[in-house]
């Protein structure tokens, strides 16, 4: 029974990697939305628990990043107590609660053992597998729907996606509120053009999330040298770029930046001289020869540009109110209460700013513990590189959190239905060696080991 059961657990686990860009969502009323996620993960959660209580060990983290997240979890719902948009806080809390028990339920699936242990050892390369395909097919679709406004018009792909693929993926009432503030679309030299969003609800999302996985792609490549994990991460790093995302660019150039400077550089461009010479190349393509995407690269630097001028701006009303109330912030979902009170549930202003946004809301200290959080996994990498291969899972996943932690300047994905799911998953990796079901917590004993 218990092989079966974990065989069957991590099978929900592998289709949930390459599910998490397709779940869709019901509306069982105009009002109320529900992505299929926040059932799908609620339910792994109870495999994960009945086979704790069955066979009585509980298998939990102890690392210092699991402590940082469920500190931040803490004073993000305490700060409940105090904020003016209690139905929002409420929202919000909702979310955590039944998204955080992901990261129990993966870093326990990498620990069970079977029999003959060939499942444990595959499951994780499984895993990432599973994640890879699913950006792969998710960047299909959104590059086929970019190709679609060439062929029968900008307006009529608007309306296939407003009409039918929005409502799938996001909802009634999520589609309506992304109509009403879409990021769809950029001007760029006086063209209007569709923009890269696949099934999320605005391009910034969608492309921090294909960001995240395309250095496993990279690392699948090198650990079983097939350059089909190489040719399918192009159309990621399509997708990516024809989001127009700059947030994305910069998150990229500078995680594949740490990636170069954390390796041996001369052993690296001797064994890479081709695919660096074709990067090199493509690169001075599109600074040389004028491009929407080197347009739009060249407009971040234009501090008078609409969306540049409006997250200035909301930087800088972040700011007072953390110098307003750096304690303890003004409350979960104040912070867009108090500028539009108006808009009421599901207000779409944020601080563009993953940092700014929760330390306006739940204090000063939250900011310090969500950076620490986010930088663990980049520093546990650094820390121990010298004993590690040189094409080790942690450098890649390590330039993944380096990805998100730039992008996350400018955006604020904790609330993703996407995104946080994958940001829990990659949190929970482990790479160590010593399997913890050796030293489990052991309820009728109630032994609880440490795990370094």
């Amino acid at each position: 029974m218990s092989r079966n059961f974990i065989v069957m657990y991590k099978k929900l686990l592998l289709f949930l990697g390459f599910f998490i860009p397709f779940s869709f969502a019901l509306s069982p009323t105009k009002t109320i939305d529900l992505n299929i996620l926040k059932l799908f993960i609620p339910i792994i959660f109870l495999f994960w628990l009945t086979h704790s209580l069955l066979s009585k060990k509980i298998i939990i983290d102890t690392r210092p990043r699991f402590w940082l997240l469920l500190i931040f979890l803490f004073i993000t719902i305490i700060s409940f107590f105090w904020t003016t948009a209690p139905e929002e806080a409420i929202r919000k809390i909702l979310f955590f609660v039944t998204t955080i028990p992901l990261y129990f339920a993966f870093y326990s699936a990498q620990k069970f053992t079977l029999s003959n242990n060939t499942e444990s050892k595959t499951f994780l390369d499984k895993f990432l597998k599973s994640l890879f395909w699913g950006a792969f097919a998710v960047s299909v679709l959104a590059l086929l729907f970019f190709i679609l406004q060439f062929i029968i018009g900008l307006n009529p792909t608007l309306n296939i996606l407003r009409s039918y693929t929005a409502p799938i993926f996001l909802g009634q009432s999520m589609s309506t509120l992304v109509n009403q503030y879409s990021s769809w679309l950029v001007n760029i030299s006086g063209k209007t053009i569709l923009r890269t969003f696949g099934t999320f609800p605005d391009p910034h999302l969608f492309s921090l999330y294909l960001s995240m996985i395309l250095p496993i792609g990279i690392y699948l490549y090198k650990k079983y040298l097939s350059k089909q994990y190489l040719f399918f991460s192009i159309p990621i790093l399509l997708a990516i770029l024809l989001s127009f995302s700059r947030a994305a660019y910069l998150s990229v150039g500078i995680g594949f930046l740490f990636l170069i400077l954390s390796s041996n550089i001369p052993t690296l461009f001797k064994k890479n001289l081709l695919l660096i010479y074709f990067a090199c190349t493509i690169t001075l393509f599109l600074i040389i020869i004028p491009n929407p995407l080197f347009s739009r690269l060249q407009s971040s630097l234009n501090f008078q540009e609409g969306s540049n001028s409006g997250r200035i701006e909301m930087w800088q009303t972040a700011i007072h109110s953390i110098q307003q109330k750096p304690l303890l912030g003004l409350g979960l979902g104040s912070f867009a209460d108090k500028l539009d009170p108006s808009l009421g549930i599901r207000n779409p202003i944020y601080a563009h700013n993953l940092f700014l946004d929760f330390g306006a809301e739940t204090g000063i200290l939250n900011i310090f513990i969500l950076l620490v959080l986010i930088v663990t996994p980049i520093f546990s990498y650094l820390k121990n590189k010298k004993s590690l291969p040189k094409n080790t899972l942690q450098k890649f996943i390590a330039t993944s959190f380096v990805i998100f932690l730039i992008h996350s300047m400018f955006e604020t994905p904790f609330f993703s239905i996407q995104v946080f799911p994958l940001f829990l998953i990659l949190l929970a990796l482990d790479f160590s060696n010593n399997p913890t079901t050796k030293n489990p917590v052991n309820l009728p004993l109630n032994k609880i080991s440490k795990k370094i």
